[in-house]
């Protein structure tokens, strides 16, 4: 399967100095939730706090206390790539969902934190939107290896990537990397593995589910991250909106769950 990458443009701010004004509701409410120590480039805006040590003080120090990151969308689902190899900035989870904040932050639906250089291994880290550790993601792989490609770290036309103990292979199948084909593993279906809460283990496929009231035959399968498919030849975007949020946090899935429809 071929998969096309688009790029998103990331800067979306100029430069803002609290001190200097601007639009200053905005900055405080950034940094109120970032909690800056002396200043910082979130993908391509500049912003800073105050500082006992007086502006000079922290403008020497804006360069070496930046964040920079990139931003790349696979089929519309948005991630941040934080390459700790070009950010002296620890990157905590509780900081993640403030980060992913559509309004207050950057915005994206998680972050991918890597490569990190293990054991001759190429590591990332995936975190969902909210901070917690996600399993894996095809499209956050996908992203990964293209931001890999467009760093410099790829040359060739294969990686191996690790993700939560799992070793995946990326095929690129052109030069710039926008094509590739991912080796996602063998599909689970097992409840136990995905998880799905029921009464005995077995796999999870074309059984019935009380979504928001209404009886729904699903699949439930893990390839690294757990995803429950519902069949239906009506598929509307109101009624995805309305299902998604509910079977995403129903008490069927203890770690939550993708929905395709």
């Amino acid at each position: 399967m071929k998969i096309a990458f688009c790029k998103i443009p990331s800067q979306f701010a100029s430069d803002f100095m609290l001190d200097l004004g601007g639009v200053v509701g905005y900055i405080d409410e950034i940094q109120h939730r970032i909690r800056c120590k002396v200043g910082r480039k979130i993908v391509g805006m500049n912003f800073q706090t105050r500082s006992r040590n007086g502006f000079e003080r922290r403008k020497e120090a804006w360069i070496m206390d930046c964040i920079t990151m990139k931003k790349y969308h696979g089929l519309g689902n948005d991630y941040l790539v934080f390459d700790p190899n070009k950010n002296q900035a620890y990157l905590q989870e509780r900081k993640v969902w403030q980060l992913c904040r559509r309004n207050f932050g950057v915005g994206a639906d998680g972050i991918l934190y890597g490569p990190a250089f293990e054991d001759g291994k190429i590591k990332v880290c995936c975190y969902n939107a909210d901070g917690s550790m996600a399993k894996n993601s095809g499209n956050g792989i996908r992203i990964f290896a293209k931001y890999l490609k467009d760093a410099g770290y790829v040359t060739g036309k294969t990686v191996k990537i690790t993700a939560k103990s799992q070793d995946i292979d990326v095929e690129f199948l052109g030069t710039d990397g926008n094509f590739m084909r991912v080796n996602m593993g063998k599909a689970d279906f097992m409840s136990v593995s995905i998880p799905v809460l029921v009464p005995l283990e077995h796999e999870i496929i074309n059984e019935p589910f009380l979504f928001h009231g209404t009886l729904y035959n699903a699949t439930c399968l893990s390839v690294g991250n757990p995803n429950c498919v519902i069949m239906t030849e009506d598929v509307s975007a109101n009624q995805v909106k309305e299902l998604g949020p509910y079977v995403e946090n129903a008490s069927y899935f203890p770690n939550r769950m993708n929905l395709q429809c």
